[in-house]
């Protein structure tokens, strides 16, 4: 199946597993960012990674399986702070994770770093050899990657200041209002709902102060009443 039915039979599976509580326009501007690069359709179209990548890599398949990250690439890699207070780089995305061959999440990073870069950035070798020297020290010493005064180049590039910091918020904030007003000015007007007779009687006497109609002893009072209020009153 070409990409293009495979997209559209994803939605309909994604549209069905939300019952229908998809927004179009997000799915659209998904789609625009998709076509900016490879990059970006990689990173946005996973489950078509996990359709076919042992399609075309089917030695990939004989590899030892572990729990696995998957949807893994350059930016599903951020910091936090631990339970210590330090600063720590590494993966931050888990909600692909699942049980497959171990060299499909190396394959995975070294395609979405390939598809990032440019040729006077770095070559493929290197990006692979840095991937494979990477794991396999993760393999033989786990720790965090604590970014320390051994990392200080790369905590330079993740740690701000307070403006920048305050900026940023700025930014979600003002992202909220315009949401915020373009639903308000999307929403239609308020329809004027039309009151029955009845109704119409007993809004006039709650106007008044009076909550339940007066009784003077016969219903046919009442009648009356209503039919003075529905012929002197104008309509709702």
């Amino acid at each position: 199946m070409g990409i293009r039915a495979a997209n559209r039979e994803y939605e309909r599976w994604l549209k069905a597993q939300l019952h229908g509580a998809i927004i179009d326009g997000d799915l659209q501007r998904k789609q625009k960012k998709m076509r900016e690069s490879a990059f970006a359709f990689l990173r946005a179209t996973y489950w078509r990674w996990a359709e076919k990548i042992l399609d075309v890599c089917p030695d990939l398949a004989d590899a030892p399986p572990v729990l696995a990250v998957g949807d893994i690439h350059l930016e599903n890699f951020g910091t936090w702070r631990d339970e210590e207070g330090r600063l720590v780089w590494g993966v931050n995305d888990y909600d692909e994770a699942a049980e497959m061959p171990y060299v499909l999440d190396l394959v995975r990073l070294a395609t979405s770093a390939a598809l990032a870069s440019t040729p006077n950035q770095l070559s493929l070798k290197a990006i692979c050899v840095n991937i494979f020297e990477g794991y396999e020290h993760g393999l033989e010493a786990p720790e965090a990657f604590v970014l320390d005064r051994q990392h200080m180049w790369l905590r330079k590039r993740f740690v701000i200041g307070e403006a920048g910091r305050a900026m940023f918020w700025q930014k979600i904030e003002n992202q909220y209002h315009d949401r915020l007003a373009k639903k308000k000015a999307e929403q239609p007007p308020a329809r004027r709902r039309h009151l029955d007779d009845e109704s119409q009687y007993r809004l006039a006497l709650l106007l008044r102060g009076s909550a339940q109609p007066e009784r003077d002893g016969s219903d046919e009072v009442l009648r009356s009443r209503r039919e003075r209020h529905r012929r002197d009153a104008p309509r709702c």
